[in-house]
């Protein structure tokens, strides 16, 4: 699921580098990070467990971050 997802996720950070939607910079930069950590969270899981515990709680954050991100899109609209 971790490729199929970070399309738009990427797609999404590279939109935001144009001039006319800036403003979504900071929020799309942020999803962007948190998808680079969900990655490497659940590469490292296996190795520490630890780690592969805080991949289902990075998940929700991702999932907060792009619902946050659809609610100022809407609004601006």
């Amino acid at each position: 699921m971790g490729g199929v997802l970070g399309v738009p996720v990427i797609g999404l950070f590279l939109m935001s580098l144009s001039r006319g939607l800036q403003i979504y910079r900071r929020i799309t930069g942020l999803l962007f990070a948190v998808y680079l950590l969900q990655g490497a969270l659940a590469a490292l899981g296996g190795m520490m467990p630890i780690l592969g515990a805080l991949h289902p709680v990075n998940g929700l954050m991702m999932a907060l971050i792009a619902v946050t991100l659809m609610g100022r899109l809407v609004r601006q609209n």
